[in-house]
């Protein structure tokens, strides 16, 4: 462990090394296979009023009718041409309802962005999305390595500082 000393001249050295940590962090999940993609797995959960949901990644699809729930294997981003995301859903009152379509190779991290988060053990997450009609949208996603592609929504508002090393905090008082 390195002790910094606890000069102000040394606190954008701790902060740069803290941003570092996180970003090492974030590569053990993104590039644990050398190339960057996060494998994940996800279950559709039943809610009320919803008869079916269809989530699309990247060309990869879960398509569940409200009956047996199982896992499915999602990798992300996706070996496609095509990248995004889109999940849908139809109630027992209505056809099909888009709820969102984001294009691109991050636009699974801005679908789960939407989503509410709730932890439920080390390795599983319970995802929700409201539609416009109030009914829950639901999903389990599970990961071997860390929050999987959740650890990416880490990445909002993060920055590196400006400066390593104050030169000028670490000279005062020398004449």
């Amino acid at each position: 462990m390195l002790i910094l000393p606890q000069t102000r001249g040394w606190l954008s050295v701790r902060i740069f090394l803290r941003a570092i940590n996180q970003l090492a962090e974030l590569s053990d999940i993104v590039f644990s296979q050398g190339d960057a993609g996060v494998h994940f797995e996800l279950m559709a959960r039943p809610s009320r009023d919803i008869a079916r949901v269809q989530l699309t990644l990247d060309e990869q699809n879960l398509d569940y009718f409200n009956q047996m729930e199982s896992w499915q294997s999602f990798t992300w981003p996706g070996n496609t041409y095509y990248p995004g995301v889109s999940l849908s859903w139809r109630s027992v009152s209505s056809g099909m309802q888009l709820y969102a379509s984001h294009q691109g190779n991050w636009g699974f991290i801005r679908l789960l962005d939407e989503a509410l988060i709730t932890p439920l053990d080390a390795s599983r997450t319970q995802l929700v999305w409201i539609t416009a009609d109030g009914n829950p949208l639901k999903f389990v996603m599970r990961s071997e390595l860390g929050d999987g592609p959740l650890a990416l929504l880490k990445l909002q508002g993060f920055t590196l500082p400006t400066a390593i090393f104050n030169v000028a905090a670490g000279t005062e008082g020398v004449e």
